[in-house]
């Protein structure tokens, strides 16, 4: 587990189409958590939040993770969004530069690194919640739309010429899961 840069221009064409995708331009890149989660081959990358006040009073929900109470900030689950190699970025942190920005990553990637079993669950329930669309509306309001993100992935990824054999394939078979789920689950066919 590392903590990740994702390409802005990435970000910012899965924004022209899912409102939700968080920004990451500018001076100061947004770093998001380096935890793969494997979601039927696909990976996807989950925002960390900085601590605020809210955070201590607020609880862990489907979609939100406090990282040591809400006294390192949060794993927003629902700003997960899916990420292909070539995308994203090793976030490097110099030896001799400590301050109190760099302290605040460290803690947290060390609290995700003795509970990713607990996000990886979370982050796979609630992919499955939203996809099959029985996560409550307000957790849907405030989840980006996996679905929709995954195939713009795939576009993009053919677009930057980012595709190789082995995603086709992993994808693809995500794909095929997501329909049999749903039509298992309650027999109508998943939205495009």
């Amino acid at each position: 587990m590392e903590l990740y840069y994702i390409d802005s221009s990435y970000c910012h064409y899965l924004r022209c189409y899912d409102a939700l995708v968080p920004y990451n331009e500018g001076a100061k890149k947004r770093p998001f958590i380096g935890v793969v989660i494997m979601i039927h081959s696909i990976s996807f990358f989950a925002p960390l939040t900085s601590p605020k006040p809210k955070h201590r009073r607020m609880g862990n929900q489907i979609d939100f993770l406090k990282i040591d109470g809400g006294r390192l900030g949060a794993v927003n689950l629902n700003n997960m969004i899916p990420v292909q190699k070539g995308l994203y970025h090793k976030v490097s942190f110099p030896s001799d530069s400590l301050n109190a920005y760099t302290a605040l990553l460290h803690r947290q990637l060390h609290w995700c690194i003795l509970h990713q079993k607990e996000i990886n669950e979370q982050a796979n329930l609630l992919f499955q919640a939203v996809i099959l669309r029985q996560a409550p509306p307000s957790v849907l309001n405030r989840c980006c739309d996996f679905y929709q993100d995954m195939l713009r992935l795939q576009l993009y990824c053919s677009q930057m010429k980012l595709l190789t054999g082995t995603f086709v394939s992993d994808f693809n078979e995500t794909l095929l899961w997501i329909y049999t789920l749903a039509y298992r689950s309650d027999k109508t066919v998943i939205y495009v």
